[in-house]
Parts: C-alpha cells; structure tokens; sequence
C-alpha cells in the first residue's frame, strides 16, 4: 500500500465515524476502520445513485434491488442494486419459486408464458449476486426480474459477464449495478401474457475509484450465442442511453456524469490487475424443463 504522510487528523467524520486526515498535497483522505485509507470524493454519491431517471412512484423496491415495470413488454426496463464483498457471502442456496410479483399491481408474467417457449428465464438481478439470505434469493425468483433469453446466451456470454460482475465486487469491494433489456415496438412475444423477447441486453457497472472518482463501463449484447469475449462487447454508458432512451446515474453531478459516461477505461475493469482496499462510500440512504429454465447462475 501506498505510504501517506500526514499532517494531522481531522474530524471524525458523522457518517462513519471515522477519522479523516490532510496529507502533504493538500488531499483530504478518510481513515477506514480496517487500516486502510481512501481519498475523500468531492462528488459523495447521493442516495439512489444507481436508479435511472424516472416517476420515483413507480419503482418497485425489493429487499436487494430496485426496478421498473414495462406492463407493454412484461418484464422490467431496468433493475438496479449495489452490491458488495459482504453481500457476496453465500448464507443460503438456490430457491427456484419463479412466481409473479405481487408488488406489480398490473400483474407480471407467469410461468405458462415461458413454459415450452424456448426460452430461458433469464435472471436479470442474477441468483448469483442475492446469497446473502434466503428472502433475497427469493425475492430474485420473481418474474418481474425475468426476461426471455435464449439458452445459449443466457448459459453462454451472459453468465460469464455475470461472473466477472461479481469478480469485480470481490476485488473493489462494491460496485453499482444496472441491468436491462433494450425495449422497443414490435419485438416477438411469447405466452399469453405476451411476454417481450428483447433483441439486445444490457449491463452497466460504476464504481468510486480510491481518488474518489466516479467511473463507469457498459455491456450491449445481442440475445444469442457468441463465442466472442464479453469483453468485446463494451460500449459506453452514453451509448446505452441512446438505444434504450434511458438516463442513467442522474443525481450525479453534471460534469462528472458527462466525463464518466463518455469514457471507458476497460483496464479499470480487470479485477486480476490490481486489487484495492475497501472503499467505502457515503451510504444514503431455453429449457423444456420449466424448472430447470436459466437455472445456472
């Protein structure tokens, strides 16, 4: 770790009790419980930061993530969560309840939609991602984190992507998620539901570097197989608002949400690159077989 020199310590900060300190250069940094240390950001993410702009009273809140409900594509537009090292220690296995969500007023898909489809039930909010405790393996079983994916993507290229979501987590302590399908007129259905099968799907990540700098790397893939590197398919998060009309990390501030959604620094992605300590940020706030369906992450 990197030596700091400082020159005497500061308040204890309120929110986590913990000290902070002015090194020689005139940086504020925070003192974390561990030993380690981290800058202090002059742009503290807000409460919220992962959720995408929209009606605020129409998103659904589960125990673990967040998401919006299209009831014209049956399905979520996005789902978003922030997840953590800890959250990642397993305390409960797979549950496999698919079933509606009963906080969708509307009603959401149902099993008979994807039965025989053809399609696997694909996780948006991955099982993978929600062991921390059974209610939240649970809740992740809903069909309103669901989207119909073929096999081959959902068990190919989208899984590993998921993996490397979670070797992110591991090696910079937490990351924001969102993920989505890209919703558009038109798109094939199945079941009586009609539920939407999406041509494309997304997956955002951001994180706060130890300079406290908010940076970002967005995936857009087709829903099909591939044998191509997932790393091949990285775009920008602008280029992911522009083909899903979406507006992602909002409550940021301007000029840091320009720069950060222009760029990608895919070295800033290699979890086997480096390994930071914690960084802790201001918290505020297709199968036959239907129960077999996208059942592998």
């Amino acid at each position: 770790m990197r030596k700091l020199f400082f020159l005497f310590a500061l308040v204890n900060s309120f929110c986590f009790s913990q000290q902070e300190a002015l090194t020689k250069d005139g940086k504020i940094v925070i003192l974390l419980d561990d030993g380690t240390w981290r800058y202090k950001s002059s742009t503290a993410l807000v409460p919220d930061v992962e959720i995408p702009f929209c009606n605020t009273e129409e998103i659904i809140r589960h125990q673990a993530y967040s998401l919006l409900y299209s009831e014209q594509h049956e399905q979520a537009s996005w789902v978003a969560y922030f997840l953590t090292k800890n959250d990642l220690v397993s305390k409960t296995s797979r549950t496999d309840d698919f079933r509606p969500d009963p906080m969708i007023k509307s009603g959401s898909a149902e099993i008979a939609d994807y039965k025989g489809s053809g399609y696997d039930r694909g996780h948006l909010a991955p099982a993978g991602d929600m062991v921390r405790s059974k209610q939240v393996m649970s809740e992740s079983f809903y069909f309103s984190n669901m989207s119909p994916q073929t096999p081959a993507f959902n068990r190919g290229i989208w899984r590993l992507l998921e993996e490397n979501v979670r070797n992110c987590v591991n090696a910079f302590d937490s990351i924001y998620v969102v993920t989505g399908p890209v919703l558009e007129d038109e798109l094939p259905t199945i079941g009586t539901n009609k539920v939407s099968v999406p041509k494309y799907y997304y997956k955002i990540m951001m994180r706060v570097s130890r300079e406290g700098t908010p940076i970002s790397i967005g995936y857009l893939m087709p829903n099909e197989a591939s044998s191509r590197s997932y790393t091949e398919y990285a775009v920008t998060v602008d280029s992911i608002e522009t083909v899903t009309g979406l507006d992602f990390f909002p409550t940021l501030n301007d000029s840091i949400e320009e720069v950060m959604e222009k760029t990608i620094c895919a070295s800033c992605w290699n979890p086997k690159k480096e390994q930071y300590p914690p960084v802790k940020i201001q918290p505020q706030g297709s199968s036959v077989n239907p129960n077999t369906e996208g059942d592998n992450k």
